[in-house]
């Protein structure tokens, strides 16, 4: 049998996402190597996979780790997909003693104290998580991930000043540059500090006044904390910065929107899509048609948006949209009856 040819195929079909031809050729080997611990990780790892032709089989998987290990203890890659294996299977405590052993057997790759410190991240045990990013970035001083995973760990434990000091690490922000300034208060933004964000937003525009993303992203922390006004503004600068760009004009209409002034939004809204198809500019415009009864045109915006997966309440919308519509021709109806009568 030709095992160097077929792991060969089996490891193409992997990188494909072709599940099944992994599977049958790692049983083919198998079938005369049964203890192969290379082919039954592999096997393994394409039995865990989400295809198109195959589904997940993660005790299948966790089997062929298992006789891996017994074929051989030392084998790596076999304990290493065996924790992510219980992982998926919610069996946490089992997955955290596997990395423990994993790292034991490996305590210079960076990869394993990350995957343990994930798992402890989702366990909430955040200590413990610190730890192993902190010996991530030891073996790994600019590991990205394992440096954000411990800005979000002592985020989670309220240690916000120290957060925002890893985050500066991260981001390398002490170059003096607008890009690391944005991309840490984009972070303190998704962590619901706009206080903060602000703060290193402005930090921004101090260096550059017309940085396009300081700008929006200035405004949309505004927008979370009710300051539609302030926000309108900083899209107006944005957009005088960018006039290419809808996103701008498309979210002055969504914060003229929530000020409810209806006809203003609309105004942005389609100027927006002048510039160009966008699909928070259309949610506006549909919300708008909807708030001035012309629910048979808002239906229409917002069917355009279906397959727009980024977009939130469309289908909510739509649905309002759908009954108002089918509530006014109604009454249209019975009021028809009662003229005739």
């Amino acid at each position: 049998m030709d095992t160097k040819r077929y792991l060969k195929e089996a490891r193409k079909s992997l990188s494909r996402g072709e599940i099944t031809p992994v599977i049958e050729f790692c049983n083919r080997i198998l079938s005369s190597d049964p203890q192969n611990p290379e082919v039954l990780v592999l096997r393994g790892r394409a039995l865990m996979e989400d295809s198109y032709d195959h589904s997940p089989d993660y005790e299948g998987a966790l089997r062929c780790f298992d006789k891996a290990i017994s074929a051989d203890s030392k084998a790596e890659e076999a304990w290493l997909h065996k924790a992510i294996a219980l992982e998926r299977l919610d069996r946490a405590d089992e997955a955290l003693s596997t990395f423990r052993k994993l790292a034991v057997m490996t305590p210079s790759d960076r990869k394993v104290w990350f995957r343990m410190g994930l798992l402890l991240h989702s366990m909430g045990r955040h200590d413990e998580e610190i730890d192993c990013c902190e010996k991530a970035v030891t073996i790994e001083p600019d590991s990205a991930e394992a440096l954000s995973l411990k800005a979000s760990a002592l985020r989670e434990l309220g240690r916000d000043a120290e957060a925002a000091g890893v985050l500066d690490r991260l981001y390398n922000v002490g170059t003096g540059a607008v890009g690391p300034l944005v991309q840490k208060a984009a972070h303190l933004h998704q962590w619901g500090l706009y206080h903060d964000a602000i703060g290193a937003y402005d930090k921004a525009l101090a260096i550059d006044p017309g940085s396009w993303m300081a700008l929006m992203g200035k405004g949309g922390a505004l927008e979370q904390l009710g300051r539609h006004e302030d926000a309108i503004e900083l899209y107006e600068m944005a957009n005088r910065a960018d006039p290419r760009n809808p996103t701008a004009l498309a979210s002055k209409a969504s914060a003229l929107f929530e000020l409810r002034r209806f006809d203003d939004a609309m105004r942005a809204a389609e100027e927006a899509l002048a510039v160009g198809p966008h699909g928070s500019a259309m949610l506006t415009k549909g919300r708008v048609l909807s708030n001035q009864g012309r629910h048979r045109e808002a239906i229409r915006c917002f069917e355009k948006l279906l397959d727009d997966r980024e977009l939130e309440g469309v289908h909510d919308e739509l649905e309002m949209a759908r009954t108002a519509l089918e509530k006014k021709e109604r009454q249209a109806r019975l009021k028809g009856k009662k003229e005739h009568s």
